[in-house]
């Protein structure tokens, strides 16, 4: 199989919290990878914010390219990432929700399984950890190279919150359940497995 990675976008729901979107923008300049873009959705923040997201955004476009959008009116994390999704320019994603960061080199782990494998995965994982006041109070998904099956998932979201993934995966399921209250990343797991 002759998969490569021609590019990597990641999309990022916001909310009154430019601090946090600054970290996790912060987090995707520091993969240093080629062909990335960041595509931010602020979801419906008080105009108190407003001049915070500019200035972040103005600041970081100079060292990655962003896409900014805004909805007026909040209309959710899942519209918002599927809207993204849909805008993006690359053929995988992978997303961050603005309380979230990425540890240096997970972009360029996910690329390596990519373009190295035999296999065509639906979607590419990697553990989870849990921050509470600076210290590592849980870790997740602990098996390395575990191939993650339908059966794994009907007992917990063993993928966690969000994943690597080609884009026509997302869109081919219908992407993000927009009418789910919680629980929607486990959902769209379930249907790209």
């Amino acid at each position: 199989m002759n998969i490569k990675v021609n590019g990597v976008s990641v999309y990022i729901t916001t909310k009154n919290r430019p601090d946090l979107l600054k970290r996790a923008i912060a987090s995707v300049i520091r993969q240093d990878i080629d062909n990335i873009e960041v595509l931010i959705m602020n979801d419906g923040s008080n105009l108190d914010y407003e001049k915070d997201y500019n200035e972040i955004v103005n600041e970081y476009s100079h060292y990655i390219p962003i896409k900014y959008f805004i909805n007026e009116v909040s209309k959710g994390a899942c519209y918002s990432r599927n809207y993204l999704i849909h805008r993006s320019k690359y053929d995988y994603v992978t997303g961050l929700d603005d309380d979230d960061y990425f540890l240096e080199g997970r972009l360029k782990l996910f690329i390596d399984v990519v373009n190295n494998s035999l296999v065509d995965y639906s979607l590419i994982c990697a553990n989870v950890i849990t921050y509470d006041h600076g210290f590592s109070i849980d870790k997740e998904n602990k098996s390395e190279g575990k191939v993650i099956s339908f059966e794994n998932m009907k007992y917990m979201n063993v993928v966690g919150n969000q994943a690597f993934l080609k884009k026509e995966n997302i869109i081919s399921v219908g992407g993000f359940d927009e009418g789910m209250p919680a629980w929607q990343d486990y959902d769209l797991w379930f249907r790209i497995i």
